[in-house]
């Protein structure tokens, strides 16, 4: 019985504790005027299994980088008084819980290239 409340748990616990992983990072046609978060990631919410797509700043050398395993605290971090994650706003819209098709379209959309940081 102890076993399986240990087993219950850890699942529970692995589940409740969503990540995402940077599955992609690079720029977009706004990243020269963007000062803020110039860079945009793509994450995959290992939770749902959904694309969002996020900008993120390149202050001091932060780099979002491709593998990466981000958690909530992450995600809400500030560097300098400036977000290091902030969703992306495509036509008024949040770029999050999206397809695969539907993250494709958007970045084609935004004139995303790939990039391995600075």
């Amino acid at each position: 019985m102890k076993k399986l409340v240990v087993v219950l748990m850890l699942v529970l616990g692995v589940v409740s504790f969503a990540n995402w992983t940077v599955v992609n990072s690079g720029e977009d046609r706004e990243s020269n005027t963007n000062n803020r978060q110039p860079g945009v990631a793509v994450l995959y919410d290992d939770r749902d299994g959904k694309y969002d797509i996020y900008r993120f700043t390149m202050s001091h050398g932060f780099w979002a980088d491709k593998g990466s395993v981000l958690d909530k605290a992450a995600l809400n971090e500030k560097i300098f008084g400036v977000d290091a994650y902030k969703v992306l706003k495509y036509k008024g819209k949040k770029c999050i819980n999206l397809t695969e098709q539907e993250a494709v379209n958007i970045l084609n959309a935004i004139d995303y290239k790939e990039s391995t940081g600075y």
